[in-house]
């Protein structure tokens, strides 16, 4: 059955053509004119569309080392409140039970040391401006790069919000979440 189409088809008059010319060299380089001058122009588009993302990026990451000064301000009381409010708890269950001071102490300093935020803000700083390096670097593929950037930035952001436990912090946490999901957005764009 296709061979029947296909024999109906070249039985069309003029369906099959000559090797002759079909376009002349006058026309043919207005076309080939016509082509390099869209290229050129899906160039610059694309480059000008390129620094737009570039500054976007920037952007959210300036936001979130922004924020992350916001967390420092923050930090300082959240020690003292939360210290308060397991002293609070405590003092109410101490009047039911018998603690040992020495070891409570003991205990709340193990505590705290568990809530020490200090690393995962070291490391999202350096995250942070380990994005921006790579942003600036004279590579050209580097979307994967700085997708895996944005997920490490990410899970520091997760640790300093399951460590948190104080409403203050917990806020700059979900901003920053919120600007690197704008950020991982574009970055789709690019990957």
């Amino acid at each position: 059955m296709k061979g029947d189409i296909l024999q109906s088809i070249l039985r069309i008059p003029n369906v099959m053509g000559t090797n002759e010319e079909l376009v002349h060299d006058e026309e043919w380089d207005v076309v080939t004119l016509a082509i390099q001058d869209a290229l050129e122009a899906i160039q610059q588009f694309r480059a000008a569309e390129g620094q737009g993302m570039r500054d976007d990026l920037i952007e959210r990451i300036r936001a979130i080392e922004a924020l992350l000064k916001n967390v420092e301000a923050v930090e300082g009381d959240r020690i003292t409140r939360i210290r308060e409010r397991l002293r609070k708890n405590m003092e109410d269950f101490v009047q039911n039970q018998a603690v040992d001071q020495g070891r409570f102490e003991q205990e709340i300093l193990y505590y705290l040391e568990k809530l020490d935020i200090n690393e995962e803000k070291v490391r999202l700083a350096q995250h942070c401006q380990y994005f921006i390096e790579e942003l600036n670097s004279k590579e050209e593929q580097k979307g994967r790069k700085l997708a895996f950037i944005a997920q490490e930035i990410g899970r520091e952001i997760n640790t300093l919000g399951a460590k948190a436990m104080d409403s203050d912090l917990q806020q700059c946490v979900v901003m920053m979440k919120d600007e690197l999901e704008k950020l991982k957005e574009q970055l789709a764009n690019i990957v």
